[in-house]
């Protein structure tokens, strides 16, 4: 079995016991995966040519103009995996911290998923300035 396949097989089994706290915790195992990417492994797994919205975001500028932005899954996953190379080719690898500094829009979450798959540990911006109150 693939990590792909073991990763949904937990996740299947998860969701068919959602209304069955006990009967999950006994099912549940956790999947033995030597290796795990979730962006490689799981989102472009489902995201190859899937052109289902993945991501909605709505502004409201206060002045009753409503700017909608949607992105398709595979415009995820080709935007993500583009800027993952782009910090590889800037020196970011596995472990690395990078700072993102970015409003909830839609470069928040390409960058997201291009930490995830380079291994580097995003740290939200938001975070930082919990830590500084």
């Amino acid at each position: 079995m693939t990590p792909t396949e073991r990763f949904q097989s937990a996740r299947d089994l998860l969701l068919r016991h959602r209304t069955d706290l006990a009967a999950a915790r006994a099912a549940f195992r956790w999947p033995e995966l030597e290796t795990f990417n979730w962006a490689t492994d799981w989102f472009d797994v489902i995201a190859r040519g899937n052109t289902r919205p993945a991501l909605q975001l709505v502004h409201d500028d206060g002045a009753g103009t409503v700017k909608v932005v949607r992105r398709s899954f595979e415009e995820l996953r080709l935007r993500s995996s583009h800027l993952a190379r782009h910090f590889v080719k800037r020196g970011v690898a596995r472990g690395d911290r990078v700072l993102l500094m970015v409003p909830n829009v839609e470069a928040l979450w390409v960058a997201m998923l291009a930490c995830i798959r380079t291994g580097a540990v995003m740290v939200p911006d938001t975070l930082v300035k919990l830590l500084q109150l």
